[in-house]
């Protein structure tokens, strides 16, 4: 399985993100960003295993601003 992450804007999205996420049967962590940049969010994005479209869509619908999405090669 697939694992990617997706980078938002403040960690109170990254929580309702999770939650969204795991009720849709997605796998979902939230995870700190290393080297975070203030410009760039508040440092934290959510882990998800599965489909990063799919998941980009709930979230969307939701009302989830994702600054990025990309694939985890290894580990985080």
């Amino acid at each position: 399985m697939s694992r990617s992450y997706l980078k938002v804007n403040s960690v109170t999205h990254a929580m309702k993100a999770k939650n969204i996420l795991s009720a849709n049967g997605i796998y979902a962590q939230v995870v700190r960003n290393g080297n975070a940049d203030k410009r760039e969010g508040c440092g934290y994005s959510v882990l998800i295993e599965g489909d990063a479209d799919r998941a980009v869509s709930l979230l969307r619908a939701n009302h989830v601003k994702i600054l990025g999405h990309g694939d985890v090669h290894g580990r985080l």
